[in-house]
């Protein structure tokens, strides 16, 4: 009786949070009682937490405490083999392991980032924990951008390292893929890879999924957010560095996009404030002025009388360091990305093959309608008997979000009712 999956990337940014929601989705459809454990988590400081471990206790309410989900600190495991304590580092992830085996129905156990310094360490080192826990594995890689070869090789060297430590692979998920490719991708999965690797699926990439939010920007350039903290979840699609007169940025402002201009171009500020509001221009996600200039009192005064501000981000790095590092922000799920949360569900739930998956892993579970369950059976039954919703307030956020998620699951058919100009251009 299976009742623990083990969850392993075989490369960095991979996608696994997209595929963890995904998992724990569709096993609480069968089973309330299902647990997060993630052996070896990232080196943070005491006040910070792993997102991914936040996202899915978060979002599923699951009944255990942070610290019941991982066992080691990255650099506590490396100093455990380091100094060939091998067996004090197994044990405690065994005992650990257990106790949330005994206390639930399934354990989802996930591998760890790849991430950072130590990252060919952790890829041996989740083979070695799924081995010595008895976990089948799902193998997860990456297509965004690379040949066939590039896709598969990562992945048949997971493969054949789960294999050498006599784990058995129930599936491979291969993310992040440009959808005109993703069935070629699969083809080529299935004539290359190893008859006994279970299931094969591709996801293919999305733009939502692929924007970091304005937060995330913020984080990741170590960014002061002056205003526009209640519109730090704006996905930003991609960065403009702004060195031109307005009239002549004006022609380029692209949807989703954020502007970096140094902190004295107030004519820009002004102007991309200005064009954000009007019907005529696309909306842009934020603003990042460069150089660590402070605004002058007058424009502080001007901006904190305004109605409604785009996010402005301050950065001490002027605008070329910081456009630099712009292209490097990487996107991810957290708790609080709702959007991105139900977009990854649905893209899981079309594109891997549940009937296979639930035989490969669920055909043993506890029956009984879950409330995951629930929703899932009132998902399908909208979409035989598919009606349309008039809905009302077509400018609320809470609206389109709705509208945004009914789309996406492809359910109903809706009409908003609101200005059409407005709600086009949100």
């Amino acid at each position: 009786m299976i009742k623990s999956i083990f969850i392993s990337s075989a490369e960095p940014y991979s996608g696994k949070s997209l595929v963890t929601l995904g998992v724990f989705e569709a096993i609480l459809r069968k089973t309330k009682k299902v647990a997060l454990f993630k052996p070896v988590i990232r080196d943070r400081g005491a006040s910070k937490k792993d997102k991914n471990i936040e996202l899915i206790l978060d979002y599923n309410n699951l009944e255990q405490t942070y610290d019941e989900t991982f066992a080691f600190y990255r650099r506590e495991a490396q100093e455990l083999f380091g100094s060939g304590r091998q067996d004090e580092f197994i044990e405690k992830i065994i005992t650990k392991f257990k106790i949330l085996e005994e206390k639930n129905d399934f354990v989802v156990c996930e591998g760890s980032d790849y991430i950072g310094e130590g990252s060919y360490f952790e890829f041996d080192i989740n083979a070695y924990i799924a081995k010595n826990l008895g976990l089948p594995t799902l193998i997860i890689g990456q297509g965004l951008g690379r040949s066939i070869h590039e896709i598969l090789n990562p992945i048949q060297m997971a493969i054949e390292a789960f294999e050498h430590q006599d784990t058995k692979i129930i599936g491979v998920v291969v993310n992040r893929v440009q959808p005109k490719r993703r069935k070629e991708i699969e083809r080529a999965m299935d004539k290359n890879l190893p008859k006994n690797s279970g299931i094969h699926s591709v996801i293919p990439t999305d733009v939502i999924l692929s924007s970091p939010t304005v937060q995330e920007v913020a984080e990741q350039l170590n960014a002061e957010i002056l205003y526009g903290k209640d519109k730090t979840e704006n996905l930003v699609t991609n960065f403009q560095s702004v060195a031109m007169r307005l009239s002549n940025y004006l022609k380029y402002l692209k949807k989703g996009s954020m502007a970096i201009t140094p902190g004295d171009r107030i004519d820009v500020l002004m102007g991309a404030l200005q064009a954000n509001i009007s019907s005529n221009f696309p909306h842009i996600s934020g603003i990042i002025l460069t150089g660590g200039i402070e605004l002058p009192d007058h424009v502080k005064q001007l901006m904190a009388g305004l109605p409604d501000v785009l996010p402005v981000l301050a950065v001490k790095d002027f605008t070329f360091e910081t456009s630099v590092k712009a292209s490097t922000v990487a996107s991810s799920i957290n708790k609080d990305s709702i959007r991105k949360i139900n977009l990854a569900l649905t893209l899981f739930d079309r594109y891997v093959d549940m009937e296979a998956f639930e035989k490969q892993v669920m055909s043993t579970l506890p029956s009984g309608l879950t409330p995951k369950m629930f929703i899932y059976h009132l998902q399908k039954l909208a979409a035989q008997d598919r009606k349309t919703i008039v809905l009302p307030e077509g400018n609320d956020d809470r609206i389109l979000r709705a509208v945004e998620i009914l789309q996406k699951k492809d359910v109903v058919d809706t009409i908003l009712l609101g200005d059409y100009d407005l709600i086009k251009n949100r």
